[in-house]
């Protein structure tokens, strides 16, 4: 209720403190630091929290992120296979691209399975970084003996660069693709990228990102076994 003119009695208006700040993605935020809450309850620390978020994220994209993995192997088989068609049809750009679907569709391989992992994480990485900027609950939080705030950057550049190091890792036990001369290289470029990316985001973000490619290493070696053990 309005206060009279000369008055100074309180005014009394509806205060949305939700729409206050912009959270971007906030579909996903929201979701994902209750589900810190819920963590943190359990282990009374927000780091071990955001690692109990990784494993969550990962147990539900298990499904998409092994078939990707099985299509990189099926891909790497059909190396050979693919480097005949360029070479048969080096000339012919068009029919290059119509064999290569067509040796695709007939392995049941999908061309952009191998890019899937990514895709799925990245709206992810976007709105944890939103929650480790806005979320009260995190200012300040402590992890290990160096990290401080898991919402500031690492101060001493450990996790970023211990990440760096598993997710070069990680991307050299991915089987190679059709072009090796190129997954060399990215396998070099993209650690780095997202390395240097980290060394100024939140550590708690490094924190997500280096238990993620944790689990994608062992994961991956799962898919070797299989691989090992199924029929040529």
């Amino acid at each position: 209720m309005a206060a009279a003119p000369g008055t100074t009695a309180p005014v009394s208006a509806e205060v949305n403190l939700d729409k206050a700040v912009d959270v971007t993605l906030a579909l996903l935020a929201r979701p994902i630091l209750w589900l810190l809450q819920f963590f943190h309850r359990f282990a009374h620390n927000w780091g071990i929290a955001i690692v109990l978020l990784t494993i969550f994220i990962k147990l539900l994209t298990f499904y998409p992120t092994q078939k990707s993995l099985l299509s990189g192997k099926k891909m790497q088989k059909l190396a050979p296979k693919m480097a005949a068609i360029r070479k048969k049809y080096e000339n012919d750009r068009q029919r290059q691209s119509v064999e290569t679907m067509n040796l695709y569709k007939a392995h049941g391989v999908s061309p952009l399975g191998g890019c899937l992992p990514s895709l799925i994480q990245m709206p992810i990485w976007i709105a944890l970084y939103s929650t480790l900027t806005y979320a009260v609950e995190l200012y300040r939080a402590p992890f290990f003996a160096h990290i401080h705030d898991l919402t500031a950057k690492d101060p001493y550049f450990i996790t970023p660069l211990v990440m760096g190091g598993v997710m070069f890792a990680q991307m050299k036990m991915s089987p190679s693709g059709a072009d090796p001369q190129q997954q060399a290289m990215m396998t070099i470029m993209m650690p780095v990228m997202f390395t240097a990316f980290s060394l100024f985001l939140p550590s708690g973000l490094a924190l997500y990102m280096l238990t993620s490619y944790l689990i994608g290493i062992i994961q991956q070696l799962y898919v070797n076994h299989l691989d090992r053990k199924s029929p040529a």
